[in-house]
């Protein structure tokens, strides 16, 4: 889930500096005449996105003749399709006529296992506030996107599934932290995420939530992906 946020305890002056330095990085294709803050509240995207982080999403506005669109392996901003009235966040991973299944925790993509390389192990808390060391993996997409996923336990309980194939119109999404993601993989809950509820990709952290201090990083994976105009 993601939360908009008009108002935060970061001052008002922090997002306008934010604004303003985006707008000098951007200047060319005018990514803040559409961007909008939000601000992480939970846990499902760790690593990329930490509780409390406040990130830029790029909004689409397909209405106006914006040609821009996710591709595969982008972070998205999406209404659930149950409640318009919530916006959730996660990573794009299955387009229409694709199919997928979990298999050991790991994704299979039209037949291929996704590619995964073991790294460090990411370092964070429980809810009662200790420190837990938690498995890391690179996933690799087709076309060669790179982002970092958790596993939080080896035999989770959405670890292997059956295979999901995502109708026209649609997409389907994870959350990077797959062991604490509510997302594509529960149809009652989220299930296929039709396109047109897809209102905006995440493009950069402005204020980092674990360390509590401004900053500024992508959040865009390296690489290309698929589109959704394939």
């Amino acid at each position: 889930m993601a939360s908009s946020r008009t108002s935060y305890l970061v001052p008002g002056l922090l997002l306008v500096a934010v604004i303003l330095l985006g707008l000098a990085i951007s200047w060319n294709n005018f990514f803040l005449l559409r961007v909008k803050p939000y601000s992480m509240p939970a846990g499902s995207m760790e690593p990329t996105l930490e509780v409390g982080d406040m990130f830029l999403v790029e909004q689409l506005s397909p209405a106006v003749g914006e040609s821009k669109v996710p591709v595969r392996g982008d972070i998205v901003v999406f209404f659930l399709p149950g409640d318009p009235r919530i916006a959730y966040v996660k990573r794009l991973i299955g387009l229409p006529g694709d199919n997928l299944q979990m298999h050991e925790g790991k994704v299979i993509l039209n037949g291929t296992p996704l590619t995964y390389d073991r790294i460090d192990d990411y370092v964070g808390e429980n809810a009662s506030g200790a420190k837990v060391s938690v498995q890391r993996y690179r996933e690799t997409l087709p076309g060669g996107r790179v982002y970092e996923i958790l596993d939080l336990t080896p035999d989770g309980m959405m670890d292997n599934t059956n295979t999901y194939s995502v109708p026209e119109g649609h997409v389907f999404v994870l959350g990077d932290n797959r062991d604490n993601s509510i997302d594509s993989r529960f149809k009652g809950q989220v299930g296929f995420v039709p396109i047109e509820n897809v209102s905006g990709v995440a493009k950069d952290v402005y204020f980092s939530g674990a360390g509590e201090q401004f900053t500024w990083r992508s959040v865009v994976p390296s690489g290309k992906g698929a589109s959704l105009e394939r």
